[in-house]
């Protein structure tokens, strides 16, 4: 990639990070398929990098948002700007994998 592509992809990267989308959505926008990289470019960048979402939003949050509604457990990571695994084990912390399978397979059954 040549120095001015590179220059106007990372202030498009800026521009986007501080209009509120995540550090995975950025990757996708721009092609970088590493947060961690999105990551160190912003901050080389000196951008205003806020504070993870790592708050576990809790059981009633989650049993809502992957069970009732369906979502992935990466769409739940986007949304609270962690990681799958951090969903992971918030789902097993509060033992909704077990629901989750339980679920899955009642599904298969049918």
């Amino acid at each position: 990639m040549k120095t001015m592509d590179k220059i106007a992809r990372n202030n498009n990267m800026v521009i986007l990070y501080n209009e509120g989308l995540s550090l995975r959505q950025i990757g996708d926008i721009v092609g970088l398929s590493s947060v961690s990289t999105v990551y160190e470019i912003l901050k080389r960048l000196g951008a205003n990098i806020r504070r993870r979402g790592s708050k576990d939003p809790g059981k009633e949050t989650l049993l809502d948002l992957h069970i009732t509604q369906g979502l992935r457990q990466t769409e739940i990571a986007d949304l609270y700007e962690v990681t799958p695994v951090t969903v992971n084990r918030w789902l097993a912390k509060y033992k909704l994998r077990e629901i989750d399978r339980k679920a899955a397979m009642e599904k298969d059954n049918e």
